[in-house]
C-alpha cells in the first residue's frame, strides 16, 4: 500500500489529473506502523518527491499506538476522530473502537493510560477529556496540523470550544507530559 511504486504512481496521476506541476500536500492515512513505513521507504519516497518539487508539504494522519513513532520520524499529524465519541460529559469516553474498527478487547482500554496518569486533575472546569486531548495536540511543538473528524453539530461545537481555549499553558502541557512519562 505505501510502497515507492504506489506513492509515485499516485502522485504522478494526481499531477496529471489536476493539470499542475506540484501538489500542495500529500498525506499518509491509516496510521501505518513504523516498520511498514521503513520497509517500504515511504518517508524517503515522499521526501524525494518533495525535493523534486512535485510535493510542497508532507503529512501523516497518525493515531495511537503509532503516533509517537510518526513524530520521531518527523511525520506527525494527529487525528482525533470524534465519530467514536459517545457523550459530552466531563469524563466521557470517546468510544471503544480503534481506528480500524477493532473492538476494545483488541486494543485495550484506550483510557487506561489517562486514568493511570491522573490527567482528570488537569482538566479545566467544564472541559471534557477529548477537548483536553485536542488542546494537548495543539500544544505539541512538533505538530503542525491537527485533523479532527466530527459526526454532528454538537461535536463540532465541542471542537470549536476546545480550539477557542487554545493550546494548554506550558505548565499544564509539561505536567501532562511528565505524568504520561
Amino acid at each position: 500500500m505505501f510502497t515507492r511504486e504506489n506513492i509515485e504512481r499516485g502522485v504522478n496521476q494526481s499531477l496529471q489529473r489536476m493539470k499542475t506541476d506540484h501538489l500542495d500536500l500529500v498525506q499518509v492515512h491509516i496510521s501505518p506502523s513504523r516498520k511498514e513505513l521503513e520497509e517500504n521507504g515511504t518517508i524517503e519516497t515522499l521526501k524525494g518527491l518533495q525535493r523534486e518539487g512535485k510535493v510542497r508539504f508532507l503529512g501523516m494522519s497518525g493515531t495511537i499506538p503509532n503516533l509517537a513513532d510518526h513524530i520521531a520520524m518527523g511525520a506527525g499529524t494527529r487525528g482525533l476522530d470524534d465519530r467514536r465519541r459517545t457523550g459530552g460529559g466531563r469524563h466521557h469516553h470517546p468510544g471503544r473502537c480503534g481506528p480500524r474498527g477493532e473492538a476494545a478487547s483488541q486494543q485495550g482500554d484506550r483510557w487506561q493510560r489517562w486514568e493511570q496518569a491522573g490527567l482528570d486533575g488537569l482538566l479545566e472546569p467544564e472541559e471534557t477529556r477529548t477537548e483536553f486531548l485536542l488542546r494537548f495536540t495543539l500544544s505539541h511543538p512538533s505538530m503542525h496540523t491537527t485533523i479532527v473528524g466530527t459526526m454532528n453539530p454538537e461535536h463540532l461545537q465541542q471542537n470549536l470550544r476546545a480550539y477557542r481555549r487554545g493550546p494548554l499553558s506550558p505548565e499544564v502541557y509539561g505536567e501532562a507530559k511528565r505524568r504520561l512519562g
